[in-house]
């Protein structure tokens, strides 16, 4: 299975796909697909305020792809723009399931 490449926007899909190649899948999350909690403060204080995302319910299709796909990839590539948003995305899926990832930032300007 190629390396699978995790992008913001479907837009850019096919354009990053024919630069990269038939040893990358790029697949696009289509904006963000998990978020802070929204009935408790979302950060565990004793452990570093670290953040406990969950996934948002209306992003469940494209959740299911994600997981199909990384489980048959080789390694799963984290590509943001070079803005804010995108970091927070990449921040938000890094933790995402335990997958290995790498984080490029940026992949294209």
């Amino acid at each position: 299975m190629p390396i699978l490449v995790l992008i913001e926007s479907p837009g850019k899909q096919k354009k990053i796909q024919s630069f990269l190649g038939n040893d990358y899948e790029v697949l696009a999350t289509c904006g963000h697909i998990r978020q802070l909690p929204k009935d408790c403060l979302g950060f565990d204080i004793d452990n570093n305020y670290e953040p406990e995302f969950e996934n948002m319910p209306e992003k469940a299709d494209i959740i299911k792809k994600i997981k199909a796909k990384a489980k048959e990839a080789e390694k799963v590539v984290l590509s943001s723009d070079s803005d804010a948003e995108d970091e927070k995305l990449i921040i938000k899926l890094n933790n995402f399931n335990s997958f290995f990832c790498l984080i490029i930032n940026p992949i294209l300007n």
